[in-house]
């Protein structure tokens, strides 16, 4: 993992671009299949992290019935670990309300215009927990002031789903406040334009096949 590794901004440091109350490292594909080849982790650890992300694909599809193929923007494994105080502060924002395909309040209240710097390619997103040994980090969905609407306890498993389009799903994460809480999150797009889909995946797909068939041809080898 690596801090921050997709959500760095000019105006924080890596292992903290939202808050100062936790360290964030994530796990892209790329970064995932490159730990398997540099042996850091298993080609079965790696193929796992790839399976459960087609898996979260192919439900998204299902469930909201998409009759045009639903293709990967970015998928990034995440985890927020909670710093020595931050059970003494209160509540806190992990995650600031924001929408994944505009920019909130961008022109006004309620507004939520979809221009540059959103990815207002992204048409679904979805984020499956995998854990939920740890205090605080509700995911909640919220309306344009802020005010939260709903409340979901990660639990080991368990996915939510959503469009990600303007100001309908605005969304964020309570601060964590002790333990980490891991996730993977994974952003959807129906536009089959390469620029807009996630530019390693196929790539990495492409090494990890080639690594897990090398790996069956030499426990092959050893068995004879």
């Amino acid at each position: 993992a690596q801090g921050g590794d997709g959500y760095k901004h000019s105006h924080t440091d890596a292992d903290h671009p939202f808050t100062k109350k936790e360290t964030f490292k994530g796990v892209t594909i790329k970064s995932a299949v490159d730990a398997a080849k540099e042996g850091k982790v298993s080609v079965n650890q790696t193929d796992l992290y790839v399976k459960l992300s087609e898996r979260t694909r192919l439900l998204v599809q299902e469930y909201f019935d998409l009759p045009k193929r639903l293709n990967f923007a970015f998928t990034h494994l995440v985890c927020r670990h909670a710093l020595a105080d931050a059970s003494n502060v209160g509540d806190h924002l992990s995650h600031p309300i924001h929408s994944d395909n505009c920019l909130v309040n961008e022109d006004g209240p309620g507004t939520c215009p979809e221009k540059s710097p959103a990815y207002t390619w992204r048409d679904y997103s979805a984020l499956l927990y995998l854990n939920d040994d740890f205090e605080g980090g509700n995911f909640i969905f919220a309306n344009h002031d802020g005010k939260i609407q709903a409340q979901v306890r990660p639990k080991c498993g368990r996915m939510v789903a959503f469009r990600s389009k303007s100001i309908e799903n605005l969304h964020g994460v309570l601060g964590v406040k002790s333990g980490t809480r891991c996730a993977l999150p994974v952003w959807f797009t129906l536009s089959d334009e390469p620029r807009h889909l996630e530019s390693d995946r196929t790539n990495s797909e492409t090494e990890l096949m080639r690594m897990k068939i090398l790996e069956q041809r030499n426990q092959k080898k050893e068995e004879l």
